[in-house]
């Protein structure tokens, strides 16, 4: 006992100092939010909300407009549900407002992201709450500090409720579904229907996503009752009551999926046949045998390049994924053997090669509406493919080393075993301690000597971007402009351009000579102007800034 004791004191010391880093590293991030600042899209959605409250401000107006607005944006772009959301962006209230974005963002990632992770490690495959910390930690750790697109994935407002939100929600309706069908309680399948309600009308890689995740736990479910119906010789009647309710367990079967994911179905259709679909999907939107079959091919074919290319741009990756093999490993010795001879450790993790598989599908399966329409999209879609990537690269490393540690340690003799326990239970292994090690001496290197992996992080880039003056330069600019806008003594606005540099920032630029332009038009609207125009910074100053004092 005393042994196993000290083993999880030196696991949870891991814990705690993966924690401590994964806070270290964020908080570069959360010091910017307080120089985001609303562009573009954020300021053309959030405009008719934004004059009604300084205008006519009642819950009840604030409602019915809500309601128009969307109901006209509907036509032109139909995902619903993100619709609901941009409107909403916390500018409205206020420009200074917007600087809560990278901390909706950062919880969305890390609520959706630990509570399906304690629902597998914890609940499920019963790891223990040191082993989950890490595995937490490490994952997120990775995920937000190498995301592809930071601007996208944390800055800018409009491309967080489109994606982050939306993954927020598919974790939780997979995690809640499977609540479900282990504990039978109804509330979790209340939740999760809701889930899937939303995010019908919500981005389509989430979209897609959770169809798989649901089809594959379905499969799953048949085939286990299939399993237990063939081990037990049940009556062809028996078998039939069992497609509903499994008579082994008494939970839930497979039918149960049907209702959640015909709900987020009918809600995509929603956002599909909208007449503006063809903006959100391409020219081409629309069902083709063909394109689908070519869009499923090379989903999974660019997982291939998408690992080359996610561990050339972080090695850290590779190195999460040793730590959450040895850090399982471990964990697994710690555990005491179960008293119940009905629930062995081993069929926690009884189908590896089927789990992979519905983990790679899972990656495949987020990238198919990009490939699918086969046109740019914004920032927030190779985020979202990254997430994934890494959620689920981590789960079959961690299933995969219960699958190897089940058959070979539980395997042996029980005495050799315990034996094996006692000795291996008092620390960590060397293999461990080694890898904790190398990963700290490289982020050292790669912090003196400011290699491409300190360069592409999220804390790195916010970091220079503030210590080289660039972020005190981009808020002097952006509250010059502000204080132009918000002076209601002039209708008609000349700004100065901007510097093209905003570092991690999402900013849609002015333009000159044309009002029409988006950004332009949507600055008009949000700040009631006639019109608004950027001209040279130079010339602003020789011409127009007397015009404003």
């Amino acid at each position: 006992m005393k042994n196993k004791t000290l083993k999880r004191v030196r696991l949870l010391q891991i814990a705690w100092a993966a924690a401590g880093v994964f806070v270290l590293t964020c908080l570069p991030i959360l010091y910017c939010s307080w120089f985001d600042y609303a562009t573009g899209d954020d300021l053309n959605y959030g405009s008719v909300l934004h004059r009604m409250m300084l205008e006519n401000p009642s819950v009840s107006t604030f409602f019915s407009t809500l309601w128009t607005r969307i109901k006209a944006l509907y036509f032109y772009q139909g995902t619903w549900s993100s619709l609901l959301l941009f409107q909403l962006q916390p500018g409205i209230w206020g420009e200074h407002w917007y600087r809560l974005t990278p901390w909706i963002a950062l919880l969305c990632f890390l609520v959706g992201t630990g509570y399906l992770l304690y629902e597998l490690l914890v609940r499920q495959w019963k790891l223990g709450k040191d082993h989950y910390m890490i595995v937490f930690f490490a994952c997120s750790f990775l995920s937000i500090q190498y995301m592809p697109k930071i601007r996208g994935g944390v800055f800018w407002y409009t491309s967080v409720a489109h994606y982050l939100i939306p993954y927020l929600f598919a974790l939780l309706a997979i995690a809640w579904i499977m609540r479900f069908l282990t504990t039978g309680k109804k509330r979790y399948y209340v939740f999760a229907l809701l889930a899937m309600i939303y995010l019908g009308g919500a981005g389509y890689p989430t979209i897609v996503m959770t169809e798989a995740a649901y089809f594959l736990m379905a499969l799953f479910l048949i085939g286990k009752q299939k399993m237990q119906a063939a081990d037990k010789s049940r009556s062809t009647q028996e078998y039939k009551e069992m497609d509903h309710e499994s008579p082994a367990s008494g939970m839930p079967g497979w039918k149960w999926l049907i209702w959640p994911m015909s709900a987020e179905m009918a809600g995509f259709v929603v956002s599909a046949v909208s007449p503006g679909n063809g903006i959100r999907g391409g020219e081409e939107f629309g069902l083709s045998s063909g394109n689908a079959l070519h869009t499923i091919l090379t989903a999974f074919y660019e997982l291939i390049p998408a690992t080359s290319e996610y561990c050339g741009r972080c090695i850290l990756i590779i190195f999460g994924w040793l730590l959450v093999v040895m850090v399982t490993w471990a964990a697994l010795k710690g555990q005491k053997k179960e008293a119940s001879p009905d629930e062995p450790s081993e069929r926690r993790f009884r189908h590896p090669l089927l789990f992979s598989l519905a983990m790679i599908v899972l990656a495949a399966s987020v990238r198919m509406p990009r490939i699918y329409a086969n046109v740019a999209v914004s920032g927030g879609v190779p985020d979202t493919e990254f997430f994934v990537y890494v959620l689920a690269s981590i789960l079959m490393f961690i299933y995969l080393t219960g699958a190897v540690f089940t058959r070979v340690v539980r395997a042996k003799d029980k005495e050799q075993k315990q034996n094996a326990d006692s000795a291996a239970g008092s620390q960590p292994s060397i293999a461990l301690r080694a890898l904790l090690l190398l990963m700290a001496v490289l982020l050292a290197a790669a912090w003196r000597f400011r290699s491409p992996l300190m360069r592409n992080s999220a804390a790195f880039i916010c970091i220079d971007f503030v210590a080289s003056g660039r972020a005190a330069d981009y808020v002097d600019q952006m509250e010059e402009r502000i204080a132009i806008l918000e002076d209601e003594r002039f209708r008609e606005i000349y700004l100065p351009e901007m510097n093209e540099d905003q570092g991690p920032f999402m900013h849609m630029p002015l333009t000159q000579d044309d009002p029409d332009a988006f950004t332009n038009n949507a600055t008009r609207m949000f700040y009631n102007k006639d019109f608004v125009l950027a001209v040279p910074r130079d010339e602003f100053y020789e011409k127009y800034a007397q015009l404003y004092e």
